[in-house]
């Protein structure tokens, strides 16, 4: 397994790697713009020193990669923009990530419902189905979600919340045996 995550996973300041000279400074380049952790009064708000985002992070990182964010060097060089890349273990970690990324904006009680919500019903009841997962998770976010009175007031009259003045087409570009 940590073979299979060093493959596409790296929290090193250098690479080690087999590339080519100048690839290799462009990556280092943008590991330290991009990927480098730098306190801030956002992480610092929590009670637990040193931050919320526990850097700098001591387990098997060399010591000039201890405030390295997980990242995917060749991912890294196309995208050229800050990732964050977290290991899921199983589903119900997938649930969690997914509810904690969507819900981030929102307060914090709602957070602790849907943390507390998968963390226990759950947990307690492997058996249920997708569908059941889904509705209790849909029935704790309309439980503990505030709205405003506009946000209300267009969802109770269905209006449309977002606009766009693009048109978006989707192109199927699998093989055509894969599409569906």
């Amino acid at each position: 397994m940590e073979a299979h995550i060093n493959k596409y996973l790296s929290i090193f300041r250098k690479q080690y790697t087999p590339i080519f000279r100048h690839t290799l400074m462009m990556l280092r380049r943008l590991v330290a713009k991009l990927q480098t952790h730098s306190h801030s009064n956002y992480c610092m708000k929590s009670s637990k020193p040193p931050c919320r985002f526990g850097f700098p992070k001591h387990t098997y990182r060399p010591s000039d990669s201890l405030l390295i964010i997980a990242y995917n060097p060749e991912n890294l060089r196309h995208w050229r923009a800050n990732m964050d890349i977290q290991l899921i273990n199983d589903a119900n970690g997938a649930a969690y990530y997914v509810c904690h990324y969507l819900y981030k904006s929102e307060p914090d009680e709602l957070k602790c419902a849907l943390a507390n919500l998968i963390n226990t019903v759950f947990k307690q009841n492997p058996d249920m189905t997708a569908f059941q997962r889904l509705w209790n998770v849909g029935l704790c976010v309309l439980k503990n979600r505030r709205v405003s009175a506009q946000e209300a007031d267009f969802r109770l009259s269905n209006l449309c919340l977002i606009q766009s003045s693009r048109t978006v087409v989707s192109l199927n570009t699998r093989p055509k045996e894969r599409r569906f």
